[in-house]
Formats: structure tokens, C-alpha cells, sequence
């Protein structure tokens, strides 16, 4: 047998081999080309004829979807490329106000930086806690005094006390409320024996179910700005107290004073010891027919009535008065302090907080499937208007936890920018403007 050699093998190897394509490869050189071709007559159409749509990165968020493809609502410029464009906060500021997060914060960061578009149908506000902690995770501000906790990286972790708690500082509403007493079974109602529920006198916002202790057709009380039924109804006479506190001066008058200032209690009181003595002129002391006409006749100008029912006048309603403004559970002093006045006493402003976190929001029907006491346990034996009954974070973090729980992030309960100073809504874009960007 001839010997083989490496050489020998190696000399009938073709080298030439690979200038002759094969049929499948040829083809595919020819498809590859003219993909080329197809995607470079696609691109150069696309804008010859502004369509944008091609370079888009994804699908707009939900609050954005009204404005479909027209990148130009958002990508601004004086040429024509808007799609490479970065978004910069004039474009966003045409429809939206960004107010400034603290008057002291260090930088203020552009709104791209936070909300990224271009991510699919998700909710721009939900933001992430890196958001917020590359600042409060060890925060500094231009001035030295601060009132919140400088590190915080996580609800259940490091979060601080809530201010109202970790600060002790009492309710300062200028009320007389006993919650222990409202409470309490057997209490008694306008039509007998109650039991009061926490519901009775703190309902939602957006409840627009009667008052049980109110008075007939109260019309729902004025909200919060930015409520959405969020927060409680203001606390009001007519729609909560006015069934079991009816403000009555005189068993022979069955109208109850009205819940307003003393000088227009004094007209109020005035007006209907005038009525009725048109009406009863035999209970008039020292006053007969004839001056009763002249009250009938002169009911705007109790001079001219004679001087007998102007004195009488005069005594019932001081007499009413002394039960409305010093007669102690009687009248106001049931629920008001009184400072002393010229002649009348001035009522001491109620001043019930509204909202007790000013810099954290809360959601009220979130929380439907709770019981209110789960929350404000204390609230059943609270004696004084002094007590704060809010729930601590420990009552939160029972729930919201990050690993299982309802959600805990930052964005849970706190916004970035200062809500009450957003302008007032009066945009920029008509209808037409919005139906040509489909």
C-alpha cells in the first residue's frame, strides 16, 4: 500500500471552493439585500410622509393614550425629527403644572427622569421607590431647620413615627366631644333610644345617603379640595348634630334657633317674639289688642308698637338668650366655648382639623372592607375633644408590607408635587386639536 501524507491529503482539498456559491446561498445574499432595500425604502417613506410611528419605543400610558402617534404633542422642536428628540419640561408644562416638590429642596429633577413614557398602558404616577430614597435616603435641604426624619429607605423598615404621634401634640378643635358617649347603646335619639355608629356622623365624601341625625333635606356638606371621596365629610350642625341638639329657647315657640352667629340669633329671636305676640296678644304683659295690632301692623319697626311689648319683646329675648349663651348643657354651651363680647358673647371658631396629614395622602375607600374601630381603636373610650385618634404606622404595616402585603411604596401615600398650588384647570387644547392626532 502507498504511504498517505499530510501533504498528499492536504492537494486534494479544493481551495477554490467558495468562489462558487451554492443556489441556497446565493438566494440568501439575494434576500438579505433586498431586505436591506425594503426596510431602507420603508424608512426614507415613512418620512416623506411624517409618519413617526415606526421610530415609536412602545405604547403610551393610559392618561396619554388621548393623544395617539402625533409625537409632536410631547417631542417639540423647530425641525421635523421630533421622535429623537428628549422631552423637556416646557413640553409637559403645556398641559400639565409640576408644582415644586419643598421650598428647600436642592435640585429639582426634569419630569422625564421620573416619569418615563413609552412603556406600555401603566399609570405615570406609579412610580418606584428609588424615586424618591436617591433623595430621602439621606436628605438635604437648604436650610438647617428641618421637621421630617432625614433617612428613609422603606415603610416597614426605617419609616418614622407619623409626625402627628412622634411629635405629641393634642387636638386643638374648639368643640366639646365625647366620642365614649356617643358610643354608648341606650343613648337618646329625636324618636327615642339610639345606638350610634361611627357612620352616623363620618361618611366619605361621595356618600350621598341621609343624615339619621340631621335635619330634614340637608344638602351634602362642601370637600376638601381634591377629596374624590377620600377623606370624611366636614362635621356640620344641620346634617349630624342638629336631631339630638335641636338649639330650642322657649317651650311656647316650636321653631329651634338657628345655627349661625349670635347677632343673627338676636334678629332670629326678635323677629319670632314679634309673631307671636301678633299671635297671642292676650300673653303680652301689659299689652291689649290695639298694641298687638301695632305689632301686626309695624312687624319691621317694634318702636312704633308700643312701649309695654317692646319691654316684653325685650325680655323674652334676653331671657332666650341667657338660656342659648349661659345656661351650662343648654344651648350652645352643649358643644361651643364662649369668649365674652360687646353685649353678646363670640362663639370660639370650631377649627376641626380637616386633614391631619399635610404631607401624606389617604384613601378612606380603600379601607371599606375595615371596620372603623380597626383603625381608631381608641376612639370608643375617648372622653376628651383632645385626644388624637388617629392610628399609628404600626396599625399600617399589620397590612402593608413589602414581601406579600398590600402594597407599601412610597407612592402609597405621598405625592411629589404640591397639589394645592397647581393652577386652576384651563388648558390649552381645544377638542379639534385632540381628534386630529387620530
Amino acid at each position: 500500500m502507498r504511504p498517505r501524507t499530510t501533504k498528499d491529503l492536504a492537494k486534494r482539498i479544493e481551495l477554490e471552493y467558495y468562489r462558487r456559491l451554492h443556489p441556497w446561498r446565493r438566494w440568501r445574499r439575494i434576500a438579505s439585500a433586498a431586505a436591506a432595500g425594503i426596510a431602507v425604502i420603508w424608512v426614507v417613506s415613512a418620512f416623506v410622509r411624517r409618519d413617526y410611528q415606526m421610530f415609536n419605543s412602545g405604547p403610551v400610558s393610559v392618561a396619554h393614550a388621548v393623544f395617539g402617534a402625533r409625537c409632536t404633542a410631547c417631542h417639540v422642536s423647530v425641525g421635523s425629527q421630533h421622535f429623537l428628540l428628549h422631552t423637556t419640561d416646557k413640553a409637559c408644562n403645556v398641559c400639565h403644572d409640576g408644582p415644586t416638590h419643598h421650598e428647600n429642596q436642592m435640585f429639582t429633577p426634569e419630569c422625564v427622569s421620573c416619569h418615563v413614557e413609552h412603556k406600555g398602558h401603566i399609570v405615570l404616577a406609579a412610580l418606584t421607590d428609588p424615586h424618591c430614597t436617591r433623595c430621602h435616603a439621606q436628605l438635604s435641604v437648604r436650610r438647617e431647620t428641618r421637621t421630617f426624619a432625614a433617612r428613609v429607605t422603606d415603610f416597614t423598615r426605617d419609616h418614622p413615627e407619623f409626625a402627628v404621634l412622634r411629635i405629641p401634640q393634642p387636638d386643638t378643635a374648639q368643640v366639646k366631644l365625647n366620642h365614649e358617649v356617643h358610643l354608648k347603646p341606650g343613648l337618646r335619639g329625636p324618636h327615642g333610644s339610639v345606638q350610634m355608629i361611627c357612620a352616623d356622623c363620618h361618611r366619605a365624601g361621595t356618600s350621598i345617603a341621609a343624615w339619621p341625625y340631621g335635619q330634614p333635606a340637608t344638602s351634602t356638606p362642601s370637600l376638601l379640595p381634591y377629596a374624590r371621596g377620600r377623606y370624611m365629610n366636614r362635621i356640620e350642625y344641620a346634617q349630624h348634630c342638629a336631631g339630638c341638639h335641636p338649639l330650642d329657647f322657649d317651650a311656647r315657640v316650636p321653631t329651634a334657633a338657628p345655627h349661625t352667629t349670635p347677632d343673627t340669633i338676636r334678629g332670629f329671636l326678635r323677629l319670632t317674639y314679634i309673631d307671636y305676640a301678633a299671635q297671642h296678644p292676650d300673653d303680652v304683659s301689659g299689652g291689649g289688642d290695639e298694641e298687638a295690632g301695632g305689632l301686626r301692623r309695624h312687624s319691621d319697626d317694634t318702636e312704633q308698637a308700643g312701649a309695654v311689648p317692646e319691654q316684653w319683646i325685650r325680655t323674652q329675648v334676653a331671657a332666650a338668650e341667657e338660656l342659648l349663651y349661659r345656661t351650662k348643657n343648654k344651648g350652645c354651651l352643649v358643644c361651643h366655648a364662649l369668649e365674652a363680647g360687646d353685649g353678646l358673647p363670640r362663639v370660639v371658631p370650631s377649627a376641626i382639623p380637616q386633614r391631619w396629614f399635610a404631607h401624606a395622602v389617604f384613601d378612606h375607600r380603600s379601607h371599606r372592607e375595615l371596620r372603623c374601630i380597626a383603625c381608631h381603636d381608641k376612639a370608643p373610650t375617648s372622653r376628651e375633644t383632645s385626644d388624637v385618634l388617629l392610628p399609628g404606622i404600626d396599625a399600617c404595616r399589620k397590612c402593608h408590607f413589602a414581601s406579600g402585603g398590600a402594597r407599601a411604596g412610597c407612592v402609597e401615600c405621598h405625592l411629589y408635587h404640591d397639589k394645592p398650588r397647581e393652577r386652576d384647570p384651563n388648558g390649552p387644547l381645544l377638542i379639534r386639536e385632540l381628534e386630529a392626532n387620530h
